[in-house]
């Protein structure tokens, strides 16, 4: 878990809602001995949401710049947030990137989940960089520390 340590330290159940009519996350009995990635929100109560909009994907299902991501891109920009751009016009703040795959292409698993992570760059702007960049950025600050 990369972000939530401070709400929940050990994770027991997850939740969604009831079907993918309502963004629910359909995971059967057959898929329960793969390694997933499951993206979603710890609420105030401690309980653990993920819904279809999130990251929720088999590891091996995952694009080589989604691992890498994950082995320490996306940590390295924890400090931002992911604001998905539900209808135009979107806005952003300095500390957020506009994720904006499903309304341009239509399909949420586009170029930026794919391919970018969310990074603040030396000004304190979060914005979208290539995962060999965003890599490179989270090696450069574990050498620092």
């Amino acid at each position: 878990m990369y972000k939530g340590f401070e709400k929940v330290e050990r994770v027991h159940e997850v939740y969604t809602p009831m079907g993918d009519f309502v963004c629910g996350v359909m995971l059967g009995p057959d898929q329960m001995d793969k390694a997933y990635v499951l993206s979603g929100n710890v609420l105030s109560d401690g309980k653990i949401y993920i819904n279809i909009c999130s990251l929720n994907r088999a590891w091996k299902e995952l694009t080589p710049a989604q691992q890498a991501n994950l082995d320490g891109s996306y940590e390295a920009g924890c400090q931002c947030t992911v604001v998905p751009c539900l209808r135009l016009p979107c806005s952003a703040a300095d500390d957020q990137c506009l994720w904006t795959d499903g309304i341009l292409n239509g399909n949420w698993d586009g170029p930026q989940r794919q391919s970018f992570s969310c990074s603040m760059n030396a000004s304190g702007l979060c914005h979208w960089v290539p995962t060999k960049v965003a890599r490179m950025r989270a090696l450069s600050q574990e050498e620092r520390q």
